[in-house]
């Protein structure tokens, strides 16, 4: 009798066993189907949505503005530097001829001051060279100008514009003009066009540019090579040596000095490069 409890004992927990390995393989080959590669004309059912469910979706961060400023001031010989502050805070050092990287800035309108410094020089030779109030807006890109020649024939002064960073069309670039060269104290007398050597026309939107202003972009072939020249009532501001823009290329054109202390110069801006264009003086 106690042989036939004990067999029946043993018998009990081998189908417990048997049991748990069959519930066990069976999760397993479940877990193995949904993860194995099909076999070639195998449909694989997908899990049907509950209705009224939704997926929630990522809400993209708003980021904050961002600035680039370029150091066009012409207020002293050699080379020298500008502070950029905003409500008395340093931005940023650049010297004459450079641009910064974007910068981001907070949201808000703030006093813009542009303090002049010679090289290596810092403290009691500092003097303010400009000031503005400015305004940033959330997911917004600016460029800022500083251009002048400290009073001699134009004051210093802050030029700053939203910028149209979208793409260009395919196989376009996108060109602008900033006139910051302080060549006569006559505003009037400052105005340039923007022209085509090849076919001796003003470009549409760059015509009678004065000083301080920075125009709308302009679509121009990208691979193409302008030869450009800069003009006014009295003859030629500069001629360039001929330039052609890449695909996809934004760049901003500055005609600069012409003041007390810098030559009459361009230099380029541009989301893939940064450079001057060689120039002829005329």
């Amino acid at each position: 009798m106690l042989k036939k409890i004990v067999i029946g004992a043993v018998m009990f927990v081998f189908v417990i066993l048997a049991a748990g390995i069959v519930a066990q393989t069976s999760v397993t080959s479940a877990n193995l189907l949904a993860t194995r590669t099909p076999v070639v004309g195998e449909s694989i059912p997908t899990r049907t949505p509950v209705v009224g469910q939704t997926v929630p979706t990522r809400t993209p961060v708003p980021y904050a503005p961002q600035i680039q400023i370029s150091n066009f001031i012409d207020f002293a010989p050699g080379i020298t530097q500008i502070i950029i502050k905003l409500n008395g805070e340093e931005l940023v050092i650049l010297k004459y001829g450079d641009t910064s990287e974007y910068i981001s800035v907070p949201v808000g309108t703030y006093l813009m001051e542009i303090v002049g410094v010679t090289e290596g020089t810092r403290g009691p030779e500092d003097y303010l060279l400009a000031y503005s109030t400015v305004t940033f807006a959330l997911e917004a890109e600016y460029s800022a100008v500083i251009g002048g020649d400290a009073g001699a024939n134009q004051p210093g002064q802050i030029k700053i514009v939203e910028d149209d960073n979208s793409e260009p069309p395919a196989g376009k670039a996108k060109i602008r003009v900033a006139h910051f060269a302080p060549f006569d104290s006559v505003l009037a007398n400052t105005e340039v066009n923007v022209i085509d050597e090849g076919t001796n026309a003003v470009f549409a939107g760059l015509a009678d540019i004065p000083f301080g202003t920075i125009s709308d972009y302009i679509e121009v072939d990208a691979g193409t090579a302008y030869d450009l020249m800069v003009t006014n009532g009295a003859g030629t501001v500069l001629d360039l040596e001929p330039v052609a823009f890449s695909e996809g290329e934004i760049v901003t054109i500055v005609v600069n000095g012409g003041g007390a202390n810098q030559p009459v110069d361009a230099g380029v801006v541009s989301n893939l490069r940064k450079l001057f264009l060689p120039v002829v003086f005329e």
